[in-house]
């Protein structure tokens, strides 16, 4: 057949020539120019061996493949293949192969050197997932150690100077110019992250008018499947007089390639970032583009992922913009404004900044990577998400103490599940239930396909949905948990068909330990393994057990607690038979504020998650005598309230400390320690310690100087003009009550710290009750002074009531009026 011209074709000669001379090169291309299709071929002319074109997804994969085989009339499976999952067509004599990463990193697993292969070419890397970060450390270590493989990096957006400096000499080429022209157009209101019914009605409304606007297909990025189904309802009650497709991750190959297909008649396509890949989705010519998207990210304090919504950023902006313009003129609406763009992130964040590394590190201990700092990663990892994953590995004895690989965790990287699923899987199959594990597992990996709003009341929300699986009436999401179970079980030694409900959470209890939770009384909150709070969704099974397994966890913005959607409850009973031999007893002294006593606490602990309310006993105080100092210094605020001189000082010292915050260090734990080290000493009683000078012992700690400052700059007492002292409070600002004869002839209020704050009067009449409250003490001389003199000297004649307070003698007693 003969090719439509792209803009690529010119260039064509020059980028085999620069990969010929060269191992790496990077290139960026406007979307629609056809580095996809185009290239590849070209690169057969340079090399002998395999070339692995590599795609994140299984669409943009495929289709990639199939417009090769069309364009130089070859056949899928012979001169061009792909590798997918649950889908292959190559052969032996496949040269050029289409595959996902993911798929790639399946073979480096039995071939970690490539044999055979001579190039590798990373198509759409401005998405930067975890596998493509991770394909590319290892082909950069392959090259260091001298293996002779070539690596092309390909976008239309890329920080070219990022990947410039992590391979220190490259080579880039940008193909410029449009396919067609292309008109950006912004919303009028900014972009809101949330999707809310504004939010539907927003998409609803822009994407009918765009309906009016074009004949041809137009397509609508949204974060997410729920999304998609929300606005096709909305469209279709709107009666758009379109088709409505979906094309999104979760439906079957089938189905996503007949969203890319031609169109018989105008559609509309609802997409997720699945659009943005490097695939024409045909006939469209309107992009409406919500901005928003939905990435994994993984809670370092609970090790649950969840998907965030977030706002994507202008490399995938830019993608999703060139849909519209592959095939003629094209309109892109983004909702939101243009000036927006000026604070918005040129790329999304690296999903090996965010994601649980549990499998990427699995995987590069089977490379034999035991530093994983180490490793030639384009962006380093953050230590905290390092930490959750280590910790995984090693607990479940995937990894030894020295993060080498174990024959466990080489088992687990032989499955193509994130370790933490493979080791319920490893389990079933040495107890020879295979198959139930394999559906479990791909039950807990898959998309839900249960209706969260049945209530089964098995108390195991495992066990429900084992029971819907085989249900003939079931959708797309429930075949595909069936599709993926009978690709795990081809992994298994022992796939036994049967296993009693009993087994499925013995497997769960023994696969998932560290993710065992009690229930708090008879409350939907609990406490995991690990101290995370937990709350169960009003969705799960789990309704009454003491104990339960957390199996998939959300952590909502601003909650100290992790959502549980899946569980599965176990009684106490079964948790200390399964768990017997990891069951421990502690027993520690324990000070309780309320009884002002020592107990000794014990509990049994597994994992060190409480499996009883402590027995509470008390102590001879002369037992701990030696750690007196130390306890009390951990509660010192309760020893602070306990005490009432102390607690004055304490909230004169804050006070000080607010307004002069570089002396905040002089006072810290150790300090208290060496004050309570003090006033224990020789003690063997809390009382006796409290009775102490606790205000002279604590200044006797802290430097001469800085109490002298300290007690100048915030005093205790405030001297009044008529000669007498009276206490400044400091609970709430700097206060002080004072009978307005005593301050006669004081003509402003004294500043505090420094001169910063002045120090605020609760005026008192003679009948000591307020009458006024003032910082400004000058003002209410000239100002307020009048009406209150004119009111209480009639209530009050024996006081003096001078016509100007500021000449007048203070006095601390009433005396008649001349």
């Amino acid at each position: 057949m003969s090719l439509q011209p792209l803009p690529i074709d010119s260039y064509l000669a020059r980028i085999a020539d620069e990969l010929r001379l060269d191992a790496n090169l990077i290139l960026t291309a406007t979307p629609g120019a056809g580095k996809t299709t185009r290239l590849p071929p070209e690169f057969l002319k340079i090399v002998t061996g395999q070339i692995l074109v590599l795609q994140p997804r299984r669409v943009a994969a495929v289709s990639a493949c199939d417009r090769i085989a069309e364009e130089q009339g070859w056949r899928v499976g012979e001169e061009v293949g792909y590798r997918v999952r649950f889908e292959s067509k190559v052969s032996a004599r496949t040269r050029l192969v289409f595959m996902t990463d993911a798929m790639l990193l399946r073979q480096m697993i039995d071939d970690p050197e490539l044999s055979g292969v001579d190039l590798v070419v990373l198509d759409e890397f401005h998405e930067r997932n975890l596998n493509q970060d991770l394909i590319l450390g290892c082909l950069r270590e392959l090259q260091d150690l001298g293996r002779n493989i070539k690596i092309l990096i390909m976008s239309a957006t890329l920080d070219v100077s990022k990947l410039k400096s992590y391979f220190g000499s490259v080579g880039h080429i940008d193909i410029p110019g449009k396919v067609f022209p292309l008109e950006i157009r912004h919303f009028a209101q900014p972009i809101r992250l949330q999707t809310d019914r504004d939010f539907y009605e927003r998409v609803t409304q822009v994407t009918l008018a765009a309906s009016r606007e074009t004949s041809g297909d137009i397509l609508v990025f949204l974060p997410g499947v729920g999304e998609i189904r929300r606005v096709e309802e909305r469209l279709l009650e709107s009666r758009v007089g379109r088709e409505v497709v979906q094309l999104h991750g979760s439906l079957s190959l089938a189905d996503q390639r007949r969203a890319l297909s031609p169109p018989k008649s105008p559609r509309v396509i609802l997409a997720t970032n699945v659009a943005e890949a490097s695939v024409t989705v045909q006939g469209v010519d309107y992009v409406i583009d919500t901005g928003l998207a939905k990435v994994m990210e993984v809670n370092p304090h609970s090790g649950f992922s969840s998907l965030e919504l977030t706002r994507i950023a202008l490399f995938n902006a830019k993608q999703r913009a060139g849909r519209a313009a592959r095939q003629k003129e094209g309109i892109c609406l983004r909702l939101w404004t243009s000036h927006e763009e000026t604070t918005q992130a040129q790329e999304m964040q690296p999903e090996a900044m965010r994601a649980d590394l549990s499998q990427a590190l699995l995987f590069l201990a089977h490379l034999g990577v035991s530093d994983f700092g180490t490793f030639a990663w384009l962006s380093h990892p953050p230590s905290p998400i390092f930490s959750v994953a280590l910790r995984f590995l090693v607990k479940s004895g995937a990894l030894d103490k020295s993060n080498r690989l174990t024959d466990l965790g080489k088992q687990l990287t032989q499955y193509p599940l994130p370790p933490r699923w493979g080791l319920l899987l490893a389990l079933a199959d040495s107890w020879k239930v295979g198959r139930v594990g394999a559906r479990i597992a791909a039950i807990l990996n898959e998309k839900d396909f249960a209706d969260r709003n049945s209530h089964a009341r098995t108390e195991c929300d495992v066990l429900y949905r084992l029971s819907l699986l085989d249900e003939s009436r079931g959708g797309r999401a429930q075949q595909q948990v069936l599709e993926s179970s009978h690709q795990l079980e081809r992994y298994l030694k022992n796939s036994s068909d049967e296993a009693d409900d009993m087994t499925v959470r013995k497997l769960l209890i023994h696969s998932q330990r560290d993710r065992l939770c009690r229930r708090r009384g008879s409350s939907d909150r609990g406490l995991m393994v690990g101290g995370r709070g937990v709350r169960l969704d009003g969705s799960s099974q789990v309704r009454e057990s003491e104990f339960f397994i957390a199996l998939n966890g959300v952590d909502l913005p601003g909650q100290s607690e992790t959502l549980i959607s899946l569980a599965c409850g176990m009684s106490k009973a079964f948790v200390l038979e399964q768990l017997k031999d990891v069951v421990e007893v502690r027993e520690e002294i324990e000070f309780v504020e309320e009884k002002g006593a020592f107990f000794s606490r014990r509990v049994r602990t597994i994992d060190g998650l409480p499996i009883e309310e402590p027995t509470l006993t008390p102590v001879d105080p002369s037992l701990v005598q030696d750690r007196l100092a130390e306890i009390l210094s951990a509660k010192w605020d309760w020893v602070v309230s306990q005490n009432e001189n102390l607690l004055r000082w304490v909230e004169r010292w804050k006070f000080f400390i607010q307004h002069a915050p570089e002396f905040s260090e002089q006072l810290g734990p150790e300090q208290i320690l060496q004050a309570m080290e003090h006033a224990s000493f020789s003690k063997t009683k809390v009382s006796q310690v409290l009775a102490e000078d606790l205000v002279r012992i604590l200044e006797s700690v802290l430097a001469r100087d800085l109490v002298a400052e300290f007690n100048k700059q915030a005093p205790e007492k405030f001297l009044a003009p008529s000669g007498f002292s009276h206490r400044i409070l400091y609970r709430e600002g700097a206060h002080v009550e004072v009978r307005l004869q005593e301050i006669f002839g004081l003509n402003a209020s004294p500043r505090l710290v420094f001169g910063k704050i002045p120090l605020t009067f609760r005026l008192l009449g003679p009948n000591y009750r307020p009458v006024q409250v003032t910082s400004d003490l000058a003002n209410f001389w000239k100002v307020a002074y009048t009406e209150v003199r004119k009111e209480l000297r009639a209530r009050y004649p024996k006081h003096s009531w001078p016509d100007n307070p500021l000449t007048a003698k203070p006095e601390a007693k009433g005396r008649r009026r001349d």
